[in-house]
């Protein structure tokens, strides 16, 4: 049994301008494509600017961008159909994590022949999905290089995330350029919203040598590109950074794995259409905090990492100040603290505790929690 074994067979580039090779690389994936786009984007010019790169290497799109916040089974259903109507055999994902959503699940289910109910109740497909290929608007996509799928089922706003066991996306461009669209708070939200799957990647006992390494960086790079947005949200330097990080944070979670906070900002923003920004940078501090009982060195690096100095500290002392850190960070956005400040709930919290509970990421927490744990962490939150 080998100690590590790890394949992506992903085409990957990143950097400024790198959007205007979508056309070659879709040309070499499929001639019929589906563009499911983020709607703001068509605003921004983004997508006009997409489509036109495509049509130059003789590809003409179908656009799909009806969606909303959240990756709902029924928008996958609307582009599912379309799709197959188009007899489509490349799926293209233009924005943030819940079109990149929208756009995997596309690709997953239109070859197999069945609708995202059945997927939800447990019939995965074993038949090979259509080649997709990730165009990020912003710095993240946990799910970028794994094999599963987001999606928030209809019927009742639950948020699942399934395991496939088939390929990641099969190309991806990261360009930093199409997140300029990002006003006011957004860009140093967006940034923290990457940086804690980062994190939880790190002490998440899935880690390994690679991942730590990875994450590393990622955590470094995301902060610093928050610092910088914090003053100057349109930071062309900074916009670079965050896409930098957002991507090694993605590549540390192919043989890592999100943890609790992911869950549960994927859950309340399924479930009441929060801005899941918010959510996660109201959990992030907790999450930290809990990361000292069961990974305190790790914790103390972390710190080191968001630019604490402490080198004439204790571990424990170190790892104190990581939680800290962030405090100050949102606190110097003015963004709410308080899932209470977001109109949540605390009664209706407890479904959403148990609807983490189920997910598989749970299992590799650093250390084991129930229903009622994750209760409590929502409680402190709020």
């Amino acid at each position: 049994m080998p100690d590590f074994n790890f394949t992506l067979p992903t085409q990957a580039i990143m950097g400024p301008g790198t959007v205007s090779w979508a056309g070659s690389m879709a040309a070499a994936l499929g001639d019929r494509v589906l563009l499911v786009a983020e709607p703001i984007l068509n605003d921004a010019k983004v997508t006009g600017r997409v489509v036109d790169v495509l049509k130059s290497k003789g590809i003409e799109p179908i656009v799909f961008d009806e969606i909303r916040s959240v990756a709902a089974s029924a928008t996958v259903d609307d582009a599912l159909a379309i799709a197959r109507g188009a007899r489509a055999n490349l799926v293209i994902g233009l924005g943030g994590i819940g079109v990149q959503a929208v756009a995997r699940a596309v690709a997953v289910l239109a070859p197999a022949g069945i609708e995202s109910y059945d997927f939800l109740d447990g019939n995965i497909p074993e038949v090979e999905p259509l080649p997709f290929m990730e165009i990020l608007s912003t710095c993240r996509d946990p799910f970028m290089f794994r094999d599963e799928v987001l999606m928030v089922d209809s019927r009742d706003r639950t948020t699942r995330i399934i395991k496939t066991g088939k390929r990641a996306a099969t190309a991806v461009i990261s360009d930093p350029d199409l997140s300029a669209s990002l006003q006011g708070k957004m860009p140093a939200l967006v940034a923290l919203d990457a940086l804690l799957p980062a994190i939880e990647g790190y002490i998440s006992t899935k880690g390994d040598f690679l991942s730590d390494t990875l994450l590393e960086k990622a955590i470094a790079s995301l902060s610093s590109a928050i610092a910088s947005f914090t003053t100057n949200p349109g930071d062309v330097p900074a916009r670079k950074l965050a896409a930098e990080g957002g991507f090694l944070a993605a590549l540390g979670l192919a043989t890592s794995s999100p943890g609790l906070g992911s869950a549960l900002s994927f859950a309340i923003n399924g479930r009441y259409r929060t801005l899941k920004p918010s959510v996660s940078s109201i959990f992030l501090p907790y999450i930290l905090e809990g990361a000292i009982k069961s990974s305190v060195e790790k914790t103390a690096t972390i710190a080191r990492l968001l630019g604490e100095d402490v080198e004439n500290l204790s571990v424990s002392e170190a790892a104190n100040k990581a939680a800290e850190n962030l405090r100050v960070k949102i606190g110097a956005l003015k963004m709410p603290a308080r899932l209470k400040d977001l109109g949540l709930n605390i009664d209706e919290l407890v479904e959403i505790a148990e609807t983490v509970r189920k997910f598989d990421l749970i299992n590799y927490l650093p250390r084991a929690v129930s229903v009622e744990d994750i209760y409590d962490i929502i409680k402190q939150a709020y």
